[in-house]
């Protein structure tokens, strides 16, 4: 048997334990001190009676066969998650419910996410800060190099380009400093990982505390963490969890993409946008490719005004872009007009394709079909379809070519009320996507013609929303976001 000897590096006693011995050394030694607790952040309160209310009401459900969970959801419930989702977007941040893991315990996932990283990488830690930190890399043999966070530099050091590393802690809400980053201290964190291509273990859990609305309260405020940054927090400073033990992890998605882009010289056109799916078929059109396309072009200086014209398959496209400091951060797409004849689209069949019936797997769906650039197929839904109903359900419209011959988009579509709808798509030639300008704009106009809702609607996706209006003069327009995750190069 072989052991691992990296634990003969951790001091002697943990530091929580250290401190207890002491107050409890200086209190016999004091009786009569009146002794102020800031060693370590336990709770002197009793939980709240919401919580003890829903304790209880949790118990009682154990009791009852009808009402009995045996093993939880493995990621934790649904009903958490969308809670959490919801507090993000309190902050201005956009997250999936599927990027968010509950456990037992910020202090716990701090440690246990060390297990899918290698030995070898770097470690930076600023010091001082929560030992954990320090400990669980220790145990792992890894390289330790510290940051130094002083009265000069307001305790919150910043990075320094040359030095290397691979995996970088921070603290905001500082433990023990209680200093917090500002919003350029965290972009350059940012910027300097993604450079080094390093990740950040970034510890929130004292974000419950920050009152100035300029700090931000999660690293995800800032642009390109999504790229590089994983995020803890808990509910034990929030709601005096300590020893009830509740926290979360946030991993997002990340680098990633179900297309490829190619900027081309255009003819008829300021620029053309070549584009191919992830099975190597190339795609007619892509809304939100469009959209970060153009934000690219302007960016780089391919084509220097805010509206510009863009050539594809599906024909030119207008784009009118938001810029804020030299930067495009949102473009506004004209689509077009939508084509619902069956022989356009295609769809086998008389008429138009509308609120029609379609059996799939174990189901019967209500559909209607348009062509908007490619062709969407709008399946209405009672409910936001699982990741496993897109999957399941989609994989099987999507190349049921007896019905349409060029294959067709899939979109899953909820109805919350006559502004606001859901959109989860089945792609063709890629499978499930993360969201759909194409998609959400043929939603929209879909459930417009049905009467579900009126020509203005927000579409809510998995990473996001987009606003789609049905024009009186019959035109389309998709309005969105457009943001740089990461930057890099690769030889072909």
């Amino acid at each position: 048997m072989q052991i691992n000897t990296n634990y003969d590096n951790l001091e002697q006693s943990y530091l929580f334990s250290t401190i207890a011995r002491k107050v409890r050394e200086y209190s016999a030694s004091h009786p009569e001190a009146d002794i102020i607790r800031l060693g370590i952040g336990d709770v002197t309160r009793p939980l709240v009676p919401a919580v003890i209310d829903a304790l209880h009401a949790a118990v009682e459900d154990q009791a009852k066969q009808e009402t009995f969970h045996g093993y939880g959801d493995e990621q934790g419930y649904d009903f958490l998650h969308e809670a959490l989702v919801g507090y993000y977007k309190t902050h201005g941040v956009e997250l999936a419910t599927n990027e968010i893991f509950i456990s037992d315990g910020a202090k716990s996932d701090l440690g246990n996410i060390l297990d899918i990283f290698g030995k070898d990488n770097v470690v930076l830690v600023p010091d001082p800060v929560y030992p954990v930190y320090v400990d669980t890399n220790v145990m792992a043999g890894r390289k330790i190099i510290f940051a130094d966070a002083n009265e000069a530099n307001g305790f919150l050091p910043l990075p320094d380009a040359s030095v290397k590393c691979d995996i970088i802690y921070i603290c905001s809400p500082n433990n023990p400093t209680g200093a917090a980053y500002d919003r350029a201290g965290l972009k350059a964190w940012v910027d300097y990982a993604n450079a080094q291509n390093a990740v950040i273990l970034y510890d929130a859990a004292y974000e419950c505390f920050i009152e100035d609305e300029n700090l931000p309260r999660s690293i995800y405020e800032i642009e390109g963490a999504k790229t590089c940054a994983i995020e803890f927090c808990s509910f034990s400073k929030m709601a005096g969890f300590t020893g009830t033990r509740c926290g979360y992890t946030v991993v997002p998605r990340g680098i990633g993409a179900d297309g490829l882009v190619f900027v081309r010289k255009s003819e008829t056109c300021d620029v053309r946008m070549q584009i191919f799916n992830s099975d190597g078929s190339e795609a007619e059109m892509c809304g939100n490719g469009v959209r970060c396309f153009a934000k690219y072009v302007y960016d780089k200086g391919i084509f220097k005004h805010e509206r510009m014209s863009v050539e594809t398959l599906a024909g030119p496209m207008i784009i009118d872009l938001t810029v804020k400091d030299g930067v495009a951060v949102a473009a506004k797409v004209d689509m077009g007009v939508p084509e619902t004849r069956r022989e356009f689209i295609p769809v086998v069949g008389t008429g138009e394709c509308q609120l029609e019936k379609l059996a799939a797997v174990d189901k019967e769906f209500t559909f209607s079909t348009i062509l908007l650039g490619v062709p969407h197929t709008v399946v209405f839904m009672d409910h936001l379809p699982t990741a496993e109903e897109v999957f399941k359900y989609g994989s099987v419209i999507e190349p049921m070519t007896s019905l349409f011959p060029r294959k067709t988009n899939v979109n899953f579509t909820h109805v919350l009320d006559d502004h606001t709808i859901e959109v989860r798509t089945y792609e063709r030639g890629c499978g499930p996507t993360l969201a759909c300008g194409t998609g959400s704009s043929s939603a929209a106009v879909c459930c417009a013609m049905a009467g579900y809702t009126g020509k203005k609607v927000e579409v809510q996706l998995e990473l996001g929303s987009l606003h789609i209006e049905w024009a009186e003069n019959g035109h389309v327009f998709m309005t969105g976001p457009a943001a740089l995750s990461f930057e890099g190069s690769v030889e072909v």
